[in-house]
C-alpha cells in the first residue's frame, strides 16, 4: 500500500481543478514527490471483514448448497447471499499446499484477486480452494488461472437467485 504523504503543509488538501484528490507518495527513496490522482475507484478496492466468511457454519453452508466450479489451480464453490456484496472464505490446506509460506502465499494471491475483482461479482458467498498443482506455481500462473473462474461465477451465478 503506498505512503500517503500530504502535498502541502497548511491543512488544506490539493485538488485538482475539478475537484479530484491529489496524493504525494513515497514510491521509493527516488520518487518522492510524483503526484498521483486517487481515484474514487481505487479507494474502494478494500478487503473489509464484512467482505470474508469467517466461521463454520458460513463455509459449510456455502458447501453444502454452492455451486461448484474450477481448473487445476483451484476450485471455487458459490452461493448467493443477502449481504449484499460478495463474500470471500478461503480453503487452503497442508495436503495441497505444503508449507506454511506456500500456504499464506496463494492465500495472498488469492485475496489479492478477488480484492480487485469484487465490484464485478454478484451478492454471493465463495470458497476458494487450492489444488495440488498450485503449489509452487508462479504468483502470474496462479492469477491467470483465477481470472477466467472469477468471470465464470459472474456469468453462471450472476443472473440467478437461487442455486
Amino acid at each position: 500500500m503506498p505512503n500517503f504523504r500530504r502535498a502541502d503543509h497548511d491543512g488544506q488538501d490539493m485538488r485538482d481543478e475539478n475537484g479530484v484528490l491529489l496524493a504525494n507518495f513515497l514510491q521509493g527513496p527516488k520518487k518522492f514527490g510524483a503526484r498521483h490522482r486517487v481515484s474514487a475507484e481505487r479507494e474502494r478496492l478494500t478487503h473489509p471483514k464484512e467482505r470474508r466468511l469467517r466461521r463454520k457454519r458460513e463455509f459449510d453452508a456455502v458447501y453444502a448448497h454452492g455451486r461448484r466450479f474450477g481448473n487445476s489451480f483451484f476450485g471455487v464453490t458459490a452461493h448467493v447471499n443477502v449481504k449484499g456484496g460478495p463474500r470471500l472464505g478461503l480453503a487452503v490446506a497442508v495436503k495441497t499446499a505444503g508449507n506454511a509460506v506456500e500456504r499464506n502465499r496463494i492465500r495472498r494471491l488469492i485475496r489479492e484477486s478477488f480484492r480487485l475483482h469484487q465490484h464485478e461479482i454478484p451478492a454471493l458467498d465463495l470458497v476458494v480452494s487450492a489444488r495440488v498443482r498450485a503449489r509452487g506455481a508462479a504468483g502470474a500462473e496462479l492469477r491467470a488461472h483465477l481470472e477466467p473462474l472469477w468471470q465464470e461465477v459472474r456469468t453462471k451465478c450472476g443472473s440467478s437467485h437461487s442455486s
